[in-house]
């Protein structure tokens, strides 16, 4: 099996990388504050990235359901 980019993923299998990510979102929690060289609070940026991984899950895993 070849690694294959995520635009030629299926929706299932664009489901499936996602929730390989879980990890690594949950871990970019306990990275500290000080390694940020950003502008924006770490309590934003780890909301907005919340939210764009909930999202990403609801949507892939709706449009894999929907291509049955």
């Amino acid at each position: 099996m070849r690694f294959k980019p995520y635009w030629e993923l299926t929706y299932k299998e664009k489901f499936f990388r996602t929730l390989w990510m879980t990890p690594f979102v949950i871990l970019f929690h306990f990275i500290p504050e000080k390694l940020f060289a950003f502008f924006i609070p770490k309590s934003i940026l780890v909301s907005i990235i919340w939210v764009i991984f909930i999202w990403q899950i609801v949507y892939t895993y709706k449009k894999w359901k929907r291509s049955y």
